[in-house]
């Protein structure tokens, strides 16, 4: 998939705005801020064509709905295991946009809230991804990949994560957790590509 500058501050900007405080609620169903939207144990319908599937047996509770970005808001805490992806998100000259995305192995996804157009998450982006880095990535590879001398670090790490939150965007999905601690010791590829993301 190409990468267009847009599309990335577009992500960016979506993750750095669904950092809001997540409050609890114990109601089944309940109004909510869109006169459409309706809020159910595993469905959250928030408008045509936006809608939010829930697992029964995932990790996460709906906490509320974020109106300004046609989201939903979960609290709880999760192990998720998977690959990671750290590097530049495009190889257009003069681009050195950096960043970080994790992919949750296809068991964990499907306990995860998501639009239910997909049909599991496919990758997630993490709120304090500098938390993220120092503690999963070595130092030196870190700093070589900030600093553009590699173009990208990968590899394999199973993580405690914390919240969720779900937003659909320029007709793709954005879903966005915390990064809490390492479950399990990490495992560094030898990756040098640019990242190539499966959303916008």
């Amino acid at each position: 998939m190409i990468v267009t500058n847009k599309a990335i501050r577009l992500l960016l900007l979506a993750a750095a705005a669904l950092t809001s405080h997540i409050v609890s609620s114990a109601a089944a169903e309940r109004a909510a801020p869109r006169a459409s939207a309706v809020v159910t144990s595993g469905l959250i319908h928030v408008e045509e064509g936006i809608d939010y599937a829930v697992p029964a047996a995932g990790p996460f509770q709906f906490a509320k709905l974020e109106p300004d970005f046609l989201g939903a808001s979960f609290t709880g805490r999760v192990t998720l295991s998977g690959t990671y992806y750290y590097g530049q998100l495009a190889d257009y000259p003069g681009d050195d946009t950096v960043g970080l995305y994790f992919m949750p192995d296809a068991g964990d996804a499907k306990r995860l809230p998501h639009w239910v157009q997909d049909s599991v998450v496919k990758e997630i982006v993490l709120q304090n991804s500098d938390a993220f880095i120092r503690a999963v990535i070595p130092a030196k590879i870190a700093r070589a990949v900030k600093r553009g001398r590699r173009a990208s670090a990968q590899g394999r790490v199973t993580i405690v994560a914390e919240g969720f939150e779900a937003v659909v965007s320029c007709g793709s999905s954005i879903y966005v957790t915390r990064f809490h601690s390492i479950a399990r010791e990490p495992k560094l590829y030898a990756a040098r590509s640019t990242v190539e993301r499966t959303t916008c």
